[in-house]
């Protein structure tokens, strides 16, 4: 809809948290924004995706396959355990890894002998991938990131009732929805190679950006400069990685 984009970014700007589930990332599939927003893309027809050509996306529903925890630390998985199986349905579809902080990912195989067409299922034909392939796909199943000044959490479970009734689900999603809601985390940026965008919002980040009021969303990157925080150690992971700092706005 006209407008539509423009009053997304401004809840974004606004720093309105956001959690995605399971199937939200196929959205808005003619806005390429989205995407870009929530992490990456799920194409029920094949299309371009950040100037590359993909074919359509696969699925597979009921699969039980076992997740492993990525940021033990993240208030989202706070009370899980280190590895857990779930049975749910699985994606094959691209991920924009590079622009996102991992947090679960699973051991499942994502190759496209263990999934089928999407565009094959929208035409009447379902659990077919006659013809049809796929580069191997990404094996994250959560991560976060931030746009705007908002948190943001995709979560590839949530495909129906199963997975509704599973405990670890149940404790993944409240705790995801009390993050995104919580007043107390602090916007971060992913920076490599000269170029920086929006990573998760972990308060206990020992570097940080300071940089200009303007929106994060592509826009203030060359104006943000790295500085380090107060009484930072450089021991946890992400000073380690040299990556991720935490970022306030500049007086």
């Amino acid at each position: 809809p006209d407008g539509y984009p423009e009053k997304f970014h401004a809840l974004l700007d606004a720093g309105k948290g956001m959690v995605f589930l399971h199937h939200a990332i196929a959205g808005w599939p003619a806005w390429e924004g989205y995407a870009e927003i929530v992490g990456g893309r799920f194409h029920y027809q094949p299309a371009a995706l950040a100037g590359v050509d993909y074919p359509d996306s696969g699925y597979r529903h009921d699969v039980t396959h076992t997740v492993e925890v990525l940021d033990p630390g993240h208030p989202i998985v706070d009370g899980v355990d280190p590895t857990f199986e779930i049975t749910d349905e699985l994606y094959l579809f691209p991920v924009f890894e590079d622009r996102v902080e991992p947090l679960m990912r699973s051991t499942y195989d994502f190759v496209d002998q263990n999934f089928y067409s999407a565009d094959r299922a929208i035409r009447g034909s379902r659990n077919d991938r006659t013809g049809w392939s796929h580069p191997r796909g990404s094996n994250l199943v959560a991560w976060t990131k931030t746009v705007g000044r908002s948190p943001i959490a995709y979560l590839q479970f949530g495909d129906g009732p199963t997975t509704y009734a599973d405990p670890t689900y149940r404790r993944i999603l409240a705790n995801a929805i009390r993050w995104a809601a919580s007043t107390h985390v602090t916007p971060t940026l992913r920076c490599a190679n000269g170029r920086c965008w929006g990573g998760s919002l972990i308060a206990y980040r020992v570097r940080r950006v300071v940089m200009s009021q303007t929106p994060l969303f592509g826009r203030f990157a060359h104006r943000s400069r790295v500085v380090p925080t107060s009484g930072a150690t450089g021991g946890d992971e992400a000073t380690q990685r040299g990556q991720i700092w935490r970022s306030r706005p500049s007086q």
